[in-house]
């Protein structure tokens, strides 16, 4: 099947940029806007954007092409110019939507980030208000068990049982009903007995929260509250939140209490339920932990009957609540995910100091990014019409070109034809054989050096294959690679043995595939250099290498190479192995500070002054106590002087290993 070239390349184009606009632009998105809900509806845009681009950028590219079909005086050239313009028109395209989309998500992270600061403010605001008023209950409650007058009136109660003692009784107990409004204000006598100002009070004993903060405040003495409950567990629907407060008084041996009962439906609740602006979406929720559960404390503004009722498991893994009570998330932070009615919400959650109660406040995404939609859907439009302005103003650009594509062809022509005289030039010119053939391995051009190597003239080659000049097994191997060559159609190098007029050579051949217009490939081409010298000249290098190996590992001194510039080591000798305990390699990634035993007076700053003498050029021999690898220390007379290895300033080091101490005493210690 044929392949349509054009077509592959605007294809190719196509998904390049596809490519690269995903990847790149999502990427960019991602980094600036965390928020996958913005980013999802950006995505969306982006998507838009992207086909209007590439549809204008294949518009483009394949207008020219479709015009040379229909003019056979192009001769199949394209027009100059067209791959370069709409290289530019992607290239703009790509900043003016990127632009436009970093704006987009530069907008939305403004606006997230102004909605917590406002919602942290108003969570602040509503703790505030909820500890005041707690504040303010507590301390009613400090002042009734200040005052005595109650225990007194009920004393005289039980001495006289008389309807004005009760009455006075009842009178006190309204009145700190009244002072702040409260629902019910209820004594608990000595043997359980109740006394209410509300005629129709329930037995408070029987209801398990009262019982337990009752029971608890006898016992600590302390003023309480019960947390937020229903009555008789909600079977009755009445929400309360009490405060306790034990009295005592000495001449009684058991203790009263006083229930003082609040409905938060009337004061607590309005206080988070209130949101400072108007808002469609925006709530204050107050919450615990119920078990496994999260347990709604207040009533909710898109549901109704909810307080003290509605539950949700603390496993639900996007609920606000959730990730907190779970420690996925922390108080005081702003908060993403979903809220009882599943809809996707940003919200700021604050603990409630002395309380297992947690406040949110909340608003759903939708309409927190309602303004940036608006603005976006401008920007969005600001890019289209910038993408026609720049489609336009390319097609005009086009155009223009097209005008001096004529002159451009004829002066191309004329250039072709300096280039090919060029090219002979330089073919002639050089030192290396260069040739080209066909398909068929026939020789269509070939050098000067060519045509010295094989003692022919340029005549004589001229038409022929390898089997006509090389012997039979040569001529068969170079056919081989030319066929792999064109094959593969890959430009590859590798050595080759060929006769000459001087005998057999080595040459570093570089072949590759010869192609037409269409590239389509036609035959082979070759450039042989003659590299038998430099092969000799590189085993030369060699084996003088290995000769001088051999001495250095050969003398009976250790020898050190020491880097100046790193302090490293960069080659030791066997002796120096032998002598020290390392390997080979474990001697080149060591200093020769670690070879010394780095106590006085032979420690790194005195063989540091050693050093730097060497690098003022003298050559000093000094004693010096070295250190094995094993730990055990020993003396060495150390020779140092400047080197240049292989291009690099080293220290040569001799090490010597002295064996008794008059041989130690010869030598000076310190500089």
């Amino acid at each position: 099947m044929k392949i349509d070239r054009p077509a592959l390349q605007i294809a190719g184009i196509y998904a390049l940029i596809g490519i690269s606009w995903t990847i790149f632009s999502d990427q960019v998105l991602l980094a600036m806007t965390p928020d996958l809900l913005v980013f999802s509806w950006i995505g969306t845009w982006k998507g838009v954007a992207f086909i209007f681009a590439t549809a204008c950028t294949i518009y483009l590219i394949s207008k020219p092409r479709v015009r040379i079909e229909n003019r056979a005086s192009w001769n199949g050239i394209s027009e100059p110019g067209t791959g370069s313009l709409v290289l530019v028109f992607a290239v703009l395209a790509g900043v003016i939507l990127l632009a436009g989309f970093v704006l987009v998500a530069q907008m939305t992270a403004k606006q997230r980030n102004s909605e917590i600061e406002r919602l942290q403010a108003i969570a602040d605001l509503k703790v505030g208000q909820i500890l005041a008023w707690l504040t303010e209950r507590d301390a009613d409650a400090k002042m009734i068990l200040s005052d005595d007058s109650l225990v007194n009136l009920y004393l005289d109660w039980r001495q006289s049982e008389s309807t004005l003692a009760r009455r006075r009784l009842i009178e006190r107990l309204h009145s700190y009903k009244t002072s702040k409004d409260y629902i019910e204000v209820v004594l608990l006598g000595i043997d359980g007995d109740q006394y209410s100002t509300s005629a129709n009070s329930e037995i408070l004993t029987k209801l398990p929260a009262v019982q337990a903060a009752v029971k608890e405040a006898h016992t600590t003495g302390q003023l309480l509250n019960t947390d937020i409950y229903r009555d008789e567990e909600g079977k009755l629907g009445r929400v309360h939140l009490d405060f306790v407060v034990p009295l005592r008084s000495g001449s009684i041996k058991q203790e009263l209490t006083v229930v003082i009962r609040t409905d938060p439906n009337r004061f607590l609740f309005p206080f988070i339920q209130s949101w400072p602006i108007p808002s469609a979406s925006a709530e204050t929720l107050l919450f615990r932990r119920e078990g496994n559960n999260v347990l709604f404390l207040n009533e909710l503004r898109h549901r109704s009957d909810t307080s003290v009722r509605l539950q949700v498991p603390v496993d639900e893994k996007n609920l606000l609540a959730s990730q907190v009570l779970r420690g996925d998330a922390l108080p005081d932070q702003a908060v993403e995910g979903m809220d009882y009615r599943d809809i996707p919400v940003l919200g700021v959650v604050k603990a409630i100091p002395g309380t297992p109660w947690f406040l949110v406040a909340k608003l759903d995404k939708g309409e927190l990014y309602a303004g940036a939609k608006r603005d976006a859907g401008w920007i969005a439009l600001a890019d289209i019409l910038a993408l026609i302005v720049a489609a336009v103003a390319t097609i005009f650009i086009r155009q223009r070109d097209e005008l001096r594509h004529a002159a451009i062809q004829r002066k191309d022509q004329v250039e072709k034809l300096q280039a090919l005289q060029l090219l002979e030039a330089i073919a002639e010119g050089s030192s290396d054989a260069i040739y080209a053939k066909d398909f068929d391995g026939r020789y269509l051009l070939l050098n000067r050096e060519l045509c010295r190597f094989l003692g022919k003239s340029r005549q004589e080659l001229l038409g022929r294959d390898d089997r006509e000049v090389f012997p039979s097994e040569d001529a068969q191997r170079i056919r081989s690679d030319d066929q792999k060559t064109m094959q593969n159609g890959l430009i590859e190098s590798a050595e080759e043995s060929l006769p000459t007029t001087g005998g057999r050579r080595t040459f570093l051949t570089t072949r590759g595939p010869l192609r037409d217009q269409e590239g389509r490939v036609i035959g082979v081409f070759g450039i042989a250099r003659d590299i038998t010298e430099r092969n000799f000249q590189e085993r030369e290098i060699r084996a003088g290498q290995s000769r001088f190996q051999a001495i250095f590992d050969g003398v009976n001194d250790g020898i050190v190479l020491h880097d100046f510039s790193n302090g490293m080591i960069l080659e030791g000798n066997v002796k120096v192995t032998e002598m020290f305990g390392y390997g080979r390699q474990e001697i080149r990634h060591l200093t020769i500070v670690d070879l010394s035993s780095d106590t006085t007076p032979f420690t790194r700053d005195v063989l540091s002054k050693w050093l730097e003498r060497v690098n003022q050029g003298e050559s000093p021999v000094f004693e010096w106590m070295a250190k094995h690898k094993d730990g055990h220390l020993f003396y060495v007379q150390i020779s140092m002087r400047m080197a240049e290895v292989s291009g690099r300033s080293c220290v040569l080091v001799l090490i010597s290993k002295l064996r008794d101490r008059e041989e130690i005493n010869q030598i000076p210690i310190l500089l």
